[in-house]
């Protein structure tokens, strides 16, 4: 994808890169006031995906928590968690996400469709 084609203030992404590996920074999608049912939707949703993996608790759970936070304090949900493969529940995701509107599910689908690298220059350019 053109890194040029993508409006940071367009997709209101917010970046996080001390949590765990810095050479890739933890992408997040602002949406918004997200009713409180949604974020508890979400919430159970990425505590069972992460409790799925084949990971001991102690390798995902500081992403987890930063997910959490972020959801509910901001509003915002992780783009490329580092310890989840979103590839693998991305329909159930967008599903949940299209709950709060059609509108935010095209910009989650427009922010999950960037990759690493696209990510990695908007992060820079902040």
């Amino acid at each position: 994808m053109d890194i040029n084609a993508i409006n940071n203030e367009e997709l209101n992404l917010a970046f996080i890169a001390d949590y765990d590996d810095e050479s890739k920074p933890l992408a997040f999608l602002k949406l918004g006031d997200i009713p409180d049912s949604i974020q508890l939707e979400l919430i159970r949703a990425f505590d069972l995906w992460y409790s799925s993996t084949n990971q001991d608790t102690p390798v995902w759970a500081t992403e987890f928590a930063r997910i959490v936070c972020e959801l509910v304090n901001d509003g915002a949900l992780a783009v490329n968690p580092l310890h989840l493969e979103l590839a693998e529940v991305e329909e159930e995701l967008f599903a949940i996400v299209g709950h709060i509107s059609v509108e935010a599910e095209a910009l989650y689908r427009k922010a999950r469709s960037l990759s690493e690298t696209d990510l990695v220059a908007l992060w820079d350019e902040g």
